[in-house]
């Protein structure tokens, strides 16, 4: 998905961690894809920059970043939204205020998330916002 915009840009950033190329918790990290980051993968223990290798083993903190719009972040969220059973939520740098969307099927439109985030980043005067996407799982119906 690409867009152009004539939308303010501000900076959006994720992390987390990977033990043997796996999300330790239940991060949607294909939901982080559609944003076009740069990533960059750290050492936990020490920070220094460390490449992935084919290990179950290694152990990496990524973070990830991008310059966008709100109306890209707003639509990648409806996409990925409208489909998948994963939670959004959005903070400002400083994690003072956040918002949250689920979905699958989620009911707000692009443009609403849009005034939401253009919102939160206007409130809080910022140029920097975090993103984090969890997967929701389901119970397994046969255990």
């Amino acid at each position: 998905m690409a867009c152009a915009s004539m939308d303010s840009q501000f900076e959006i950033q994720y992390s987390h961690r990977l033990k043997g190329h796996f999300p330790v918790q239940e991060i949607d990290t294909e939901f982080y894809k559609t944003l076009n980051p740069r990533e960059a993968f750290h050492n936990p223990e020490t920070g220094f920059p460390e490449p992935p290798i084919p290990s179950t083993d290694q152990d990496l903190t990524v973070v990830g970043t991008a310059v966008l719009s709100s109306a890209f972040v707003a639509k990648c969220i409806k996409a990925w939204l409208d489909k998948n059973a994963t939670k959004i939520t959005i903070a400002d740098s400083r994690a003072r205020q956040n918002v949250q969307f689920e979905g699958p099927n989620i009911n707000e439109t692009a443009d609403s998330i849009k005034r939401i985030i253009d919102d939160l980043v206007q409130t809080e005067n910022t140029h920097h916002i975090r993103i984090r996407a969890l997967r929701i799982l389901t119970p397994n119906p046969f255990p």
